[in-house]
Formats: structure tokens, sequence, C-alpha cells
């Protein structure tokens, strides 16, 4: 039924001008080896995530081609923030992620307005690897102090997801209770996750 509607959709444009790429395009390899570097920058640290997406306005050039390179087609912090779960301890033994968790305590949202957040689990290449790659706050189960767990790989503990091996993790927060909210806790957020 998508494909049908999709077929009987038209665009009608006000301008004849022919699309031109520009004169500097990069090759495949190129690119591959540019989008590398990027994300080993990003697993190193270097992304602020509260400045890579957004208007020119409230954007850092840099972090924003980060965030390009990490394929982030995400909001402005006001809307939406992502934080990526550094320090990933998972060992990996015969080619599989080993059992590891992760525990914080999530962030304000309006709740009002459908506000929620989930770990979302990549693989090295930043492509979901997996049909179940996240957990949202109406899945999870918190634990009795309001924090919650996630575990990867961890048959049969609660709030688990499988992974592929390595792995990365992401915190999605969707419509934060406000922006000077949302950026206080991605600044403390690096002391607040405990990483096993």
């Amino acid at each position: 039924e998508t494909l049908r509607l999709q077929g009987l959709a038209k665009i009608v444009a006000k301008s004849s001008v022919e699309y031109k790429s520009p004169d500097v395009v990069l090759d495949d390899k190129k690119m591959t080896e540019v989008r590398t570097a990027l994300i080993k920058d990003v697993d190193e640290g270097k992304l602020d995530a509260t400045v890579a997406i957004g208007t020119p306005y409230d954007t850092n050039p840099q972090d924003h081609l980060y965030g390009t390179a990490y394929g982030w087609g995400g909001l402005g912090i006001q809307d939406a923030a992502y934080y990526p779960i550094a320090d990933n301890q998972t060992k990996i033994e015969n080619g599989k992620a080993l059992p590891s968790s992760v525990t914080f305590t999530p962030p304000e949202m309006d709740l009002e307005r459908g506000g929620f957040w989930s770990i979302t689990t990549y693989n090295q290449e930043g492509w979901l690897a997996k049909d179940v790659a996240a957990i949202s706050n109406s899945q999870a189960v918190a634990n009795e102090d309001g924090t919650y767990t996630i575990h990867f790989n961890t048959p049969g503990a609660k709030n688990n997801i499988e992974t592929p091996a390595p792995f990365v993790a992401l915190l999605r927060v969707y419509v934060p209770k406000s922006k000077d909210n949302i950026l206080k806790y991605m600044k403390n957020a690096p002391t607040e996750f405990i990483i096993k």
C-alpha cells in the first residue's frame, strides 16, 4: 500500500534549474577513509553532541561534521539529545560480546508532549545490526532507586539487548523538559553513567 501511495505522489517545482553536483566530489574510497577517521575521533570522545545538530547559529562546524559522519539525521538539542555511551567495557571472546551493562538516571522529559528516551545499539560501522537494537523507557524496568540498568548480551537479565561484537550504544532523548535542563544533563552525563 505504501508503494502504491508513493507512486501517486507528484512534485510540482516552481523552478526548472537543473541540479548540478559540486565540483569537489570524493570517490567512495576516500569518503570511507574520511568517515572512518571522523568516527575514530568520536569514539575517542571528541564529539560535543550538544552542538552537533541544529541550525548554523547553534552548532559547531567540527561537531556537526562528526555528527554527519555518524549518520545522525537528528534534531536540535531543544528537541532531542544524543549521548554516545563512551568507555564501553564490553569484552569480546570468540567473536561474541560478553555481558556488560550501563546504569543511569534518565533525564527529565516532557512526557505530556510524548517525551521518551531509548538506548540504541549499533555495530562498529554505525549501523543497526540486530532486529531488536534498542530499549526505551516504555519497555525498560526501573531499579528501586529510579535508575535504569541496561544489560548487553545477558540473556535472562531485565532490560537486556543482544548486540553485535563490537558495538556502540547511544542514549537518545526526545522532547526534553527544557533546553537548559538537557544541556545540564549532557554536561554531567559522563559522571552519571556507570558502565560495567
